[in-house]
């Protein structure tokens, strides 16, 4: 039996441009920070944000969970 080493999904790639930390400004404000996840088969967002004088934090996890490469995108909050 043999076994294939994954290979990340190469339109992920153009989303490279993301990494690192942002400042946001505007109705929301505060900051928002993109890294790849081990081997780049994911991208986390990690935001930090007061909107309407709420504090909005969390997560959301950019990839794709099926080679059949449909779009999933995860928010926890």
């Amino acid at each position: 039996m043999t076994t294939e080493t994954p290979i990340p999904n190469s339109d992920l790639t153009s989303l490279e441009r993301l990494v690192g930390t942002w400042q946001v400004s505007g109705d929301a404000q505060g900051q928002v920070h993109y890294e790849w996840t081990e081997g780049k088969f994911f991208l986390l967002q990690h935001f930090d944000l007061v909107h309407g004088g709420r504090t909005i934090k969390g997560i959301e996890v950019i990839g794709h969970l099926r080679q059949d490469r449909r779009d999933m995108a995860v928010q926890l909050c």
